[in-house]
């Protein structure tokens, strides 16, 4: 490049600065890179021999409670009655397995009323924890214990959970 060159760009450089109107310059920069690969075509699949059979059913799960041994007369509610404070009752009642599988039972209790009263009392029952076979029915002995400690009620009560799995 010539020095009249060098001088020119400068002096058109700094007549474009000087005038308000500045000059950037653009940076740019590249790299190659190798590329390679292999195109292949996807070998196609063969059709389904035959749809996939569905999972078999679930096991139907159902228990009902009764009040008499036969397991004919369903039974809806228990009627404590009344207990005196550090004293316990109890309740019989017949689980029936009506479902097609084995079942075990669980026992829980929730939506007491006065919401107090579960602190004062225990539910429990002499269920071994043994599998009922479909069709079978099993006596069960439910006993509610009343702490000494609990106030006096005009009322409660609560509902009993009873599931089979």
């Amino acid at each position: 490049m010539s020095n009249k060159t060098i001088v020119a760009g400068i002096i058109i450089l700094t007549a474009l600065t000087t005038t308000g109107i500045s000059v950037m310059g653009l940076l740019q920069s590249s790299e190659r890179l190798g590329s390679s690969g292999i195109i292949t075509r996807a070998t196609p699949s063969p059709p389904p021999s035959s749809p996939p059979s569905p999972p078999p059913p679930e096991p139907d799960v159902e228990i009902d409670v009764y009040e008499d041994s036969s397991c004919s007369t369903v039974l809806t509610s228990v009627d404590w009655g009344e207990i005196e404070a550090g004293d316990s009752t109890t309740a019989s009642l017949y689980v029936k397995n009506n479902g097609d599988s084995s079942v075990v039972l669980g026992l829980s209790s929730e939506s007491w009323s006065p919401g107090t009263a579960e602190y004062y009392m225990s539910l429990y029952w002499d269920y071994d924890g043994s599998s009922i076979s479909p069709g079978n029915g099993v006596g069960i002995i439910l006993t509610l214990d009343v702490d000494v400690d609990c106030p006096e009620l005009s009322s409660f009560s609560f509902d009993i959970v009873i599931t089979g799995s």
